[in-house]
Order: structure tokens, then C-alpha cells, then sequence
């Protein structure tokens, strides 16, 4: 369990999951192999307790709620850019390299390309055939910005499992 009660306390010093420093900069500043969080939280407390925990991260970020703000300026669109993620449930699947895996929908949400705001809804409605792969393209770099947020921000490796 590689100093996990040490991560776990510097987490709570640091005010996990709202850090400063992110959780990566504070597993590195510890030596914590921050890709072993989930696996080390099963086996150190158990499966449901380890549900709990997550669970409870997520909340006080708003994601099991009204959703959490991703920034998606210079990463998916222009300043000003975001999306908000909601996590409607998930499960944990130790055996993927993304082992939370989300059943999620998307709040509120502008994305600025030359200037122009549209929403996803926007986006969806303008695609046909020709440009479905595009539009597949984006939200791949959405999700990945979400995933890169949210790992940053708890330790977590999250699985877009489900859209609802």
C-alpha cells in the first residue's frame, strides 16, 4: 500500500479534493504512485468503503450534483470555453486502466471556435454523415479534458462508461 496513509494525510492538509497543489504535483512531492490511489484505497479499506470515498470526493466537486465546471479554453475551444460534467452513478473496475468508470450526462456547456459560442446541442444539430467522425473528434478531447480535470483534481482515472 506504498505510503497511502501519508498521501491520504497530505491530501487532507492540502484540501483534497480542492488542492493546491494538484494531487499528482502532492503524490509526486510525497513519492506516491499516484496510478496505484484506487487500487490502494480497495485494499487498504475495502470495496465499499472505497465506493464511499469516491463518491464523497465527487460530491464536493458537484459532480454527483449540478455538474463540475471543466475549463475547455486552448484544450477544445477558445477562452471562455466549458462544459459541465454530471456523474449520475459509476463503478469501480480495478482490472481497467481507467477503473471508475461514469454514467454521466452534460450540463450546461459553450464551446468558442473563431469567435462563434455554440453549444454541443448546436454542434449535434449541424452534423451529418461527412462530418460525424469530426464531431466524434470532439468529444473524444472533451472527455479527455474532463479526465485530465478530474484526475488532477482527486487522483481518480476516470471511463466515460455510460451517457444518460
Amino acid at each position: 500500500m506504498s505510503n497511502l496513509k501519508t498521501f491520504l494525510k497530505a491530501l487532507h492538509k492540502s484540501g483534497y479534493p480542492n488542492t493546491e497543489p494538484d494531487v499528482p504535483t502532492i503524490a509526486k512531492m510525497i513519492n506516491y504512485p499516484v496510478g496505484l490511489f484506487d487500487k490502494d484505497l480497495v485494499d487498504s479499506i475495502g470495496m465499499e468503503a472505497t465506493h464511499e470515498f469516491v463518491e464523497k470526493s465527487f460530491s464536493k466537486l458537484g459532480l454527483m450534483s449540478h455538474g463540475m465546471e471543466v475549463d475547455l479554453s486552448n484544450s477544445v475551444g477558445e477562452e471562455g470555453s466549458y462544459i459541465y460534467l454530471i456523474i449520475n452513478g459509476f463503478d469501480i473496475e480495478l482490472d481497467d486502466d481507467e477503473p471508475i468508470w461514469i454514467h454521466y450526462s452534460w450540463g450546461p456547456n459553450e464551446l468558442i471556435s473563431d469567435g462563434e459560442s455554440k453549444t454541443l446541442e448546436d454542434i449535434y444539430d449541424e452534423v451529418d454523415l461527412g462530418t460525424m467522425g469530426e464531431y466524434d473528434e470532439l468529444m473524444d478531447e472533451i472527455q479527455y479534458a474532463c479526465q485530465k480535470d478530474i484526475f488532477n483534481k482527486t487522483g481518480f482515472r476516470i471511463h466515460f462508461d455510460s451517457q444518460i
